[in-house]
């Protein structure tokens, strides 16, 4: 009989369907810890739901966070890895309600941010984005890509009365900076998972090269 090969170390193994298999490795509190495969998870039930997060790092990380979270269920306090999953449009809307009535910012301001934001909801509705928190450094990639197809009337003009060029790249990193700080504030206001680094800023925005620009400013 032939030697079974053995997954690599560490590995959880496999069902006898063939899937990763979860593996029970303590409880604590009303937190219990799962290894699937290579990574630890954390389920417990949070507002009447069962709530399942992977962890960013080994047993001892996973157990840290396990002890925090299961303080904060006990006091009744949100967990440090809850947030609220939100839509491309809730976010826009929510974000451009606070540049409004919050910080106030000049009009002009608002009605450029409000313009960058429309194309980052139109472009998400073209890739089925249902949640912000899909949104990653490979997502902002084919924004890009997007955004250099399409088009847009000059001086702010409507497209009957002005010229409609392509986006140049100056014009991109205006809205790709505009989406990275409605990012931010999401993330400040629990819509985006705790720790997860904003991929706008994983992007690297200023290194968009000027090259490939299809129109004059």
């Amino acid at each position: 009989m032939s030697r079974q090969l053995r997954g690599p170390r560490g590995h959880t193994g496999r069902t006898d369907q063939g899937h990763t298999r979860d593996v029970k490795v303590k409880r604590i509190g009303k937190v219990t810890i799962y290894k699937r495969g290579l990574t630890y998870y954390l389920y417990y039930r949070e507002d009447r739901r069962t709530v399942r997060r992977g962890v960013d790092g080994n047993l001892a990380t996973a157990e840290a966070t396990a002890h925090k979270i299961s303080a904060a269920l006990a006091e009744r306090r949100p967990s440090p890895l809850a947030y609220q999953r939100t839509s491309p449009d809730a976010l826009v809307d929510a974000y451009l309600d606070a540049v409004t009535n919050v910080q106030e910012l000049a009009l002009r301001t608002q009605d450029r941010y409000r313009a960058a934001l429309d194309r980052f909801k139109e472009f998400a509705s073209d890739a089925a984005i249902s949640h912000i928190d899909a949104v990653n450094e490979s997502t902002v990639e084919d924004l890009v890509r997007w955004l250099r197809g399409q088009k847009r009337p000059r001086n702010g003009m409507r497209a009957s009365k002005a010229k409609v060029d392509h986006y140049k790249t100056g014009g991109i990193k205006f809205i790709l900076s505009v989406c990275r700080t409605a990012f931010n504030w999401a993330s400040r206001h629990r819509l985006l998972p705790p720790f997860a680094e904003n991929p706008f800023t994983r992007f690297g925005i200023d290194k968009l090269r000027e090259e490939g620009d299809k129109a004059e400013a």
